[in-house]
């Protein structure tokens, strides 16, 4: 059994037309389900768990990136639940972008052919993600218990799963390992046969299974994980291989 569950926000009238054109899309294919409408006191994960208790087998999330985020970190709890992506919305798609899932209706045809990836999921404390964290400032990451990495300077670590983030290098979330990126800001300036430039920002790449992030004052830090915030004074970030079963697209960029 499918179900869909469709952010709150697209209960304003200009969706209505493209919710019902993907309706009569999902009924022509015979996979249309049970529709959840998302509100106040309805949230994502109560909703999820509540459609896997009465059986649901594959869980469609239709909204932007923070809907997908929302219910990619409800849905790692079910390992053997389906996750499917209808992209909606004038928010950010990019998740579904990697995962090849075209916009709006085109998406119903995915769903339909059902091209299952297994993928690794980052874990952050208590919270999963598919793509990467960033947590900017002076920290130091403990990288699998073995090494620490610094942050003496303005900057950034990014702990990647799926995307470096703007990187040239792309991680694989079926390698069972987390790729985490230090990048130290840009200090002064170079000279070149043009002139001169401002230097660019240096980025370093550790492969690790197991990350300790915390702020070297022991301050509270702010993470940022598939768009979504996090705050605390410490981040256990962890590889969970093989957590998702997701319906990706043939344009998938993994």
């Amino acid at each position: 059994m499918y179900h869909y569950l469709y952010d709150s926000f697209l209960t304003d009238p200009k969706f209505g037309k493209p919710l019902t054109q993907i309706e009569n899309r999902l009924t022509d294919l015979g996979i249309y389900g049970n529709v959840h409408r998302l509100a106040l006191f309805k949230t994502m994960k109560g909703t999820i768990q509540d459609a896997v208790r009465r059986g649901g087998k594959t869980i469609v999330a239709v909204g932007d990136d923070a809907s997908v985020a929302k219910a990619i970190d409800a849905v790692a709890e079910f390992p053997n639940v389906t996750f499917g992506i209808i992209p909606m919305g004038g928010g950010s798609h990019s998740i579904a972008g990697l995962l090849g899932i075209p916009e709006g209706v085109a998406a119903c045809d995915v769903l339909s052919a059902r091209l299952v990836e297994s993928l690794d999921l980052g874990k952050v404390n208590n919270h999963h993600f598919l793509t990467s964290l960033t947590i900017p400032g002076e920290v130091q990451a403990e990288c699998d218990g073995r090494y620490t990495v610094s942050l003496e300077n303005a900057g950034e670590i990014c702990v990647s799963n799926l995307t470096g983030a703007g990187d040239r290098q792309l991680s694989d979330p079926r390698d069972g390992r987390l790729e985490t990126l230090v990048r130290t800001a840009a200090r002064g300036f170079f000279r070149s046969m043009f002139g001169p430039r401002l230097a660019p920002a240096a980025v370093s790449v550790f492969p690790t299974e197991r990350v300790v992030i915390r702020a070297a004052n022991r301050a509270q830090l702010t993470a940022v994980a598939d768009g979504l915030p996090y705050n605390d004074a410490e981040f256990r970030v962890e590889i969970m291989p093989q957590r998702l079963k997701v319906i990706v697209g043939k344009g998938r960029n993994i």
